[in-house]
């Protein structure tokens, strides 16, 4: 039995299927573009699907179907993607690493009150 795993990253969509072994028996990778404006960084959702389309094809060119007994997937952190009713995307994707809410959040707020070098930690 075979496991496909899929990695929506900041750069790119990777797949990488893996045999009972551990070893690779498939691998590809799409890259992704990330729009920057200022402190703005987003990412068009549709472009991590078609991506993932796109790497599923060429997966089952070379392996069928019926040989994948597990699908995996991870994908970036704490982005925003608005939605509709429909379930499809309203707009890009809003990374975690966007900064235009910098001034609102805490973050620059305890900097300023402990000193540019603090560090926060969260538990």
């Amino acid at each position: 039995m075979l496991a496909a795993t899929f990695d929506i990253g900041t750069t790119a969509v990777k797949a990488v299927v893996v045999n009972e072994n551990g070893e690779a028996v498939f691998t590809g990778s799409s890259v992704i573009h990330t729009i920057e404006t200022e402190n703005f960084k987003e990412q068009d959702p549709d472009e991590w699907y078609e991506a993932f389309c796109g790497l599923s094809k060429e997966l089952f060119e070379i392996i069928p179907a019926a040989e994948i007994g597990a699908v995996i997937f991870s994908g970036q952190m704490q982005d925003v993607i608005p939605v509709g009713a429909d379930g499809k995307a309203l707009g890009n994707a809003i990374l975690y690493s966007d900064g235009r809410a910098d001034e609102h959040s805490g973050q620059r707020g305890w900097k300023r009150a402990a000193g540019e070098n603090a560090r926060l930690t969260i538990f």
